[in-house]
């Protein structure tokens, strides 16, 4: 074996061996990914001393704390001037959030309303560019008096009113 066949043989041992760790690397990363390292994401420490079911209860009433009952018409009337929508929109009493309702047509906001609070019933609000047809009727919960959390859309078909 020459110099020269030994500096190649060398090099390939070299490049299959960082190719080998690249792909050790790569395998390992994936794999803490996948399992989400040694907490998953988790906040350690909240509930230490507490057995599966106080666990399990605790996470049921924060769930049932953030949710929000939404009730809605489905097919709102648009006024014969165009000015106002009949969205009939409940902030159910059971809520503990208020709720800021928004109307999007065609990818455009034609109508809102900020502070609906739980028990109060919202018959219209005020549009702008709004037509019959489908739209989009988001509501979201307010805390602070801001938007807060994620908004829930639900598809609409405006109606004229007769």
């Amino acid at each position: 074996m020459t110099d020269q066949t030994g500096t190649v043989v060398k090099k390939r041992r070299a490049l299959i061996a960082v190719g080998v760790l690249l792909l050790a690397l790569c395998a390992g990363g994936a794999c803490l990914a996948l399992k989400g390292g040694k907490t998953g994401g988790a906040t350690l420490g909240g509930y230490d001393d507490m057995t599966k079911e106080e666990i399990q209860a605790e996470l049921d009433r924060q769930a049932r704390e953030s949710m929000m009952t939404i009730s809605l018409d489905m097919t709102p009337t648009l006024s014969a001037d165009g000015s106002k929508l009949a969205v009939r929109v409940a902030n159910v009493e059971e809520n503990r959030f208020d709720q800021y309702i928004e109307v999007e047509q065609d990818g455009k906001v034609i109508g809102s309303y900020k502070v609906l609070k739980p028990g109060e019933k919202l018959d219209e609000i005020d549009v702008t560019g709004a037509k019959t047809g489908d739209a989009t009727v988001a509501v979201q919960a307010m805390e602070d008096g801001e938007p807060s959390g994620n908004p829930s859309g639900f598809e609409v078909t405006i109606t004229a009113s007769e």
